[in-house]
Formats: structure tokens, sequence, C-alpha cells
């Protein structure tokens, strides 16, 4: 078995490239033959994630990036998406040089000098095989810098660039060696859990996604801790003392008026940052933000976590009567069992790939809910069942599916379709 850190090195790879293929997804949402190339290449790529095969899931997720270009998967271009920018995420103010390296995923051997590579508009061109060193950085007394670039790789007349962003911070080897040496597990508090992920970077550990690193040492600094003041993305543990969950939070605009919030649920072997990095680069958090509606998606476990919504209203201005849950897969079947069981009541809830038990058929009725499946989904037919018991329990219900589409890209297609609706079902409620 892989150990923790190789397996967190592979998630936060796979992040990346899904990252980076939905960017392009997002352009063919209408194209039907796409759709069914890219659905092609991320059906097996599911299927690998859940046996563990990260190689096959990263080779494959590369080939719906490449159907995408319509470039050849023996090409240039796959020379280069094959290829990660390794780099410190954190470093200290005192330190005056910068170090990336340019580093094979899976797959390929580099002969010398097949591809380059450069810090753009920086250096000239250079072997991809060695160090690239970002000369002499410039002191800086400010207590954090950011620093910013972009490596451009080269293979033949193919071109690839990938961002690196990174945090200088004064005296971060002195204030980071005052903590205790927390892991996420030991972390009881929004705070320790993200000194527990600064001090994984300063390990030169993976984290599983490229988190808003000003807003990590913000918290890991003391300088907040749970979501109360702050507006955006934000890392916090939510929940009752004993029963707390890693979540992911956006605050909607709610200094004046109380506003809707969207609990997302992520799927089988996911986490809390799902649907703010993936399911479309993000794309819920812009859906949201457009709206001033608040966000959180909880790390999901399988059941609902039932008293999220109790500890948010303590924070934030929410409308209690405009809580709408959207689950994809694992997290369709964790808003069912919170519908069912009567853990919550929410004013309206999407399902995605997937469904759940409809037992209790009073809390199902009148509920406006919207199944989305694709074509090619294997959570179609956990939907299937769903569709004729809500139907039976007197649910409002909307039942789409979406050509040409598999497992995963089902919440990048349908989210559009799905806030439209919601759109529609918060004007009929009367907010509180």
């Amino acid at each position: 078995m892989m150990v923790q850190n190789e397996m967190l090195d592979a998630r936060y790879r796979m992040g990346r490239r899904v990252r980076r293929m939905e960017l392009l997804l997002e352009k063919s949402l209408q194209d039907g033959p796409m759709l069914r190339k890219v659905s092609a290449a991320l059906q097996p790529a599911v299927m690998q994630f859940f046996s563990g095969n990260f190689q096959g899931v990263l080779r494959n997720v590369d080939a719906a990036h490449l159907s995408l270009v319509n470039a050849p998967l023996d090409g240039p271009l796959a020379r280069l998406v094959a290829l990660d920018v390794t780099y410190p995420k954190l470093l200290d103010s005192a330190e005056r040089q910068f170090v990336a390296k340019i580093d094979v995923a899976y797959g390929i051997k580099l002969a010398n000098g097949e591809v380059r590579c450069r810090w753009k508009g920086m250096s000239d061109w250079q072997d991809a095989t060695s160090e690239l060193k970002l000369a002499t950085l410039q002191p800086s007394s400010a207590p954090v810098t950011p620093l910013s670039a972009i490596v451009e790789l080269a293979c033949g007349s193919a071109r690839l660039d990938i961002d690196v962003t990174a945090l200088r911070i004064k005296d971060l080897k002195k204030k980071s060696g005052l903590w205790m040496n927390v892991s996420e597990r030991d972390a009881q508090s929004s705070r320790s859990l993200a000194r527990a992920r600064i001090l994984t970077l300063l390990a030169g550990k993976a984290l599983e996604n490229d988190p808003d690193l000003n807003m990590l040492w913000e918290i890991a600094d003391g300088q907040t801790d749970e979501p109360t003041g702050r507006v955006g993305d934000y890392l916090a543990l939510v929940g009752p003392p004993g029963a707390k969950v890693p979540c992911r939070l956006q605050r909607g605009n709610d200094i004046k008026v109380k506003q809707p919030l969207v609990i997302a649920l992520h799927g089988a072997g996911g986490s809390e940052n799902m649907f703010f990095d993936t399911y479309g680069a993000g794309k819920i958090t812009a859906l949201c933000a457009k709206r001033g509606w608040h966000l959180v998606s909880p790390r999901v476990s399988g059941r609902f976590p039932a008293q999220l919504l109790d500890s948010l209203s303590k924070a934030w201005n929410i409308d209690s009567s405009r809580v709408f849950i959207v689950g994809h897969s694992m997290g369709a079947a964790a808003a069912s069992a919170g519908v069912d069981s009567g853990a919550i009541q929410p004013a309206a809830v999407a399902l995605l790939g997937g469904g759940g038990a409809v037992t209790s058929p009073a809390r199902w009725k009148d509920l406006p809910l919207m199944i989305g499946v694709g074509e090619l989904d294997f959570g179609k037919m956990m939907a299937s069942r769903t569709r004729p018991a809500a139907e039976r329990a007197g649910s409002r219900l909307m039942y789409k599916e979406y050509a040409g589409v598999e497992h995963l890209s089902i919440v990048q297609c349908a989210l559009d379709d799905v806030f439209t609706w919601l759109d529609k079902v918060s004007i009929y409620v009367k907010p509180t």
C-alpha cells in the first residue's frame, strides 16, 4: 500500500490535472461529440481512482485534456502534460533563492534536451532535467510577501505554462518552530488545522490541493480563527465540540440582509476541497458569489453533518428558510439521508450522479428536488431508484439526463442548470 505521503502527492497531482482539464472542458459543455470523447477517458479514470490505480488516473485525465485540444496521445504536448513542476510553497524572507524542479508524473523518460524550461520572461531556456533556479530574490522586510511566476515548458513546437505561487514570510522558521507538531488528526480548531497544513508544507510534503496561502497563514498565525468575519474562501473546523469536520467556506454578502446557504457534499474519496477546486474548477464558488449566497463544503464520511447549520448560523447571517443542498454521488446519498432522517429540512435538494433512500415520504412531500445524471454515469442506477420513490412521496421533481456525460463531469455539466433552478425555487420561498 502507498504510504500517506505518497497518497497525498498522488491526490495533489490528480487535483491539478482535473482542474486544468475542467477549465478547458467548460468551453465544450454544449459539444456532444466532444463530451463523449472526454467521457471515454474519464470513465476508466474514475474506476481507477476507486481501485487505487492513481497512475492510471493521471494518464486518463491527461488523455481527456489532450482530446479537448485535439492533440495526439503520443505527441509533444502529451510529453509536457505528463510533467509536474515541484517547488516550495512557503519560504523564509531571509532565503535568497527559489528553486523549482521538473518532475515526471508517470511513464516517460526525458532524454537530455528533449524538453526545455524557463522562467517566463525572466531567464533563458534550459534542459528540463536540471533544476530551475530563480536567481537571487530581493530582500523583504514585509511580514508576508507573495511570490508568483510562470514556468514555461517546451517540447518541439508545443508549449505549456505552469503557474507557480509561493509565500515569503518574515521569521517563518522562528514562528512555526514555536507551534506544536500538530497533525490534522490532532486538530481541534481552525487554527490548529491550518498550522498542521503549514507544518506539512514546511516538511516538504504535499497537501492535496494548492490552498490560498495567505488565508492559510492568516489562520495559522492566529490573526483569525473561526468563520466570523472573513469574506471569501476560508478553511475551518466547523461543528460542536467532539464532532467538528473540516470545511471549505465562502461567506456571502450578508452584511445588510440574510443570505441563502448552499451546502455542497462531495463524492466518495473526495474531500472538502472538491467543490472549491474541481467539479468544474470550483465552478460552484463563482455561481454562489454572483448571487451573494453563502457556501460550505464539509468533509463527508457518508453521513449528513447534522449540526453544521447550527454552527454556521452563529457566525453568519443565514436565511434558514433558504438552505439548499447539492450532493454528488456519495454526497447525493448523504443529502438524501439528511432529508429522510429529518436531520435537516432544506428548501431544495439537487442530487447529481446518484440518489438515496426515500423511506419517510412525509419529509419529501412538496420538496423541490432536482436529479441530474449523465447518460454514461454509473450513478444513474441509484438515481433511477430515487426518482419514482420521490415522485410517489410528492416531491416537486425535476429530472434531467445529460447526453455523453459520465460520473465525474456530471457536476460541472449540471451546475448551471442547478442554479437556474435554485433561482426559481428561491423566488417562491419567503425569506425569514
